[in-house]
């Protein structure tokens, strides 16, 4: 049965995951997927396992679209058909159980990147391929040297999860890096559930 993605807060998206794979063998574990979307293409990125690190075998899946990757018909384009499916079967490969989907919530003076965000992961979810994907909005400008458990959990929690999606502009960031954003994120969930209890996610125990 054929259901439209389901959007959680970033660090509920996080605990989900982390929780499930304490429960699992390490084959059987789950990844998180980063999704940058870019001018005219998708970049991805992979975290490991043990949602610390990026995948040692994780690369910039670039998924290419047409010249139009954003707008109300798009939905029915065969370029869309074309990414999604492609889309669906990296998630499949490599187990992924969540998207992490980067947001420029610090850069009002291109609100329109935003926008274009949320029309193309509406488009995405519409297809209604992704059998009921778990996603999240992740600030692209975070990144592990910025975060602090002081002054971003707060933010993590609460403010991304609003529906005001704009924030002060404070820091520069690249035009499209995933590897940054999904680290960033990986790197405050592991603030969320304490180091150690990230370190220790190792198959000694919990095993089905």
């Amino acid at each position: 049965m054929y259901r439209f993605m389901k959007h959680k807060n970033p660090l509920d998206l996080y605990k989900e995951v982390f929780n499930k794979n304490r429960l699992r063998k390490p084959v059987n574990r789950g990844r998180l997927l980063g999704l940058d979307i870019c001018d005219d293409h998708l970049a991805l990125a992979l975290s490991d396992t043990n949602l610390i690190f990026l995948s040692s075998s994780s690369k910039e899946w670039r998924l290419h679209g047409g010249a139009k990757l954003f707008g109300d018909l798009y939905h029915g384009d065969q370029d869309l058909k074309s990414l999604s499916a492609e889309l669906e079967a990296l998630i499949d490969q490599h187990k992924g159980e969540g998207l992490v989907v980067g947001y420029p919530f610090r850069k009002l003076e291109k609100s329109d990147d935003g926008l274009n965000v949320l029309m193309f992961i509406s488009n995405l979810s519409y297809t209604q391929k992704f059998g009921g994907l778990k996603y999240t909005y992740w600030d692209k400008a975070l990144t592990p040297k910025q975060i602090t458990i002081e002054n971003h959990v707060d933010l993590c929690m609460n403010r991304l999860g609003d529906d005001n999606l704009l924030l002060e502009p404070l820091v520069q960031h690249q035009r499209c890096a995933p590897h940054q954003m999904l680290q960033g994120y990986l790197y405050s969930g592991m603030l969320l559930v304490g180091a150690a209890t990230a370190r220790g996610l190792a198959p000694k125990r919990h095993w089905v």
